[in-house]
């Protein structure tokens, strides 16, 4: 099975082949993550949000300072983007809005990562958020694909379900993979293998966010022949070989 790193790989190959720039792709941005200034002004105004008028209370909102101090709180930061996120037209926007920059800064690809169940609170379903972020996508002026994010949590496993069946619905469709997101130190890795589980039996492509909050080890599940537990027993196991195992 591949997996997103040799796509990784691949692309760096890519941007510095010969030493010489040929082209730029973006394998791992995260649309809540990468809403510009004036996207979110964009977004509230079509959604009728209030929100901050000077470009520094907004960059306030979404930006972690100097002295951030983890993982979970930078995580905090995503929450005012999220709340742009609601709506079909706020997906849809902050979709076309996000290709349009890469556009322009050179990105040749990308594949954009978010978490549909993030967008339910108004009264969307998984399933109409990512047909907003599939519609955002289709007159850009490059390619992308969607990677899907099921959370971290304990209370969310039937959302984590339901992302992976709208994945499989539109997979090959504007739809790469899935992913797992969220806070790792709280939610390990491990307590989210029949989600993974799910996504191989279904024939699909999976990333994971593992190691970000702890040790190598928190990369030791093994949903598929992925990262097999018993490399990491040995003495000084080199991330090399675990990522160039099984494919």
């Amino acid at each position: 099975m591949k997996t997103s790193f040799d796509a990784d790989v691949a692309s760096v190959l890519q941007i510095f082949s010969g030493g010489t720039l040929t082209c730029l792709t973006d394998l791992h941005l995260h649309l809540d993550g990468a809403i510009s200034i004036e996207s979110a002004k964009e977004l509230a105004r079509l959604q009728g949000i209030e929100i901050p008028m000077a470009d520094e209370e907004i960059e306030k909102l979404m930006r972690v300072s100097d002295d951030c101090r983890d993982l979970n709180e930078f995580l905090e930061k995503f929450d005012f983007p999220c709340s742009l996120l609601m709506t079909e037209i706020g997906i849809r926007t902050a979709v076309h809005n996000l290709l349009s920059e890469l556009e322009k800064d050179g990105v040749m690809y990308a594949e954009i990562r978010f978490a549909p169940q993030l967008s339910t609170g108004k009264g969307l379903t998984q399933e109409m958020a990512v047909k907003a972020a599939i519609d955002g996508m289709k007159d850009a002026k490059i390619p992308a694909n969607l990677i899907l994010c099921c959370m971290r949590g304990t209370d969310n496993k039937e959302a984590n379900i339901e992302t992976v069946n709208v994945a499989e619905k539109y997979y090959g469709k504007g739809v790469c993979a899935i992913d797992l997101a969220g806070a790792e130190a709280m939610f390990p890795t491990k307590d989210f293998s029949d989600i993974f589980q799910l996504a191989d039996s279904k024939g699909m492509q999976f990333t994971i966010h593992a190691g970000e909050a702890a040790t190598v080890k928190t990369v030791s599940f093994s949903p598929a022949p992925l990262f097999p537990s018993e490399l990491l027993d040995k003495k000084s196991p080199k991330l090399y070989d675990l990522l160039h195992l099984k494919k």
